[in-house]
């Protein structure tokens, strides 16, 4: 969910979205569903981390 900056409103609709740079980051283009205004987020993608045990039954 991401909060309007201009009236706290935290209903908002993308109205575009693409990746930029490297692919690591995607710029969303918002309107707020209260006051209507436009505004521009850069959202960084999350990192899954897997910790993968292997371990020697036989020992």
């Amino acid at each position: 969910m991401m909060k309007c900056p201009f009236c706290d409103n935290y209903f908002t609709i993308v109205i575009d979205s693409r990746e930029v740079e490297d692919g690591t980051k995607t710029k969303r283009k918002r309107k707020c569903t209260k006051c209507e205004k436009k505004f521009t987020t850069y959202e960084e993608k999350a990192v899954e981390v897997k910790d993968e045990y292997k371990h020697d039954i036989n020992n």
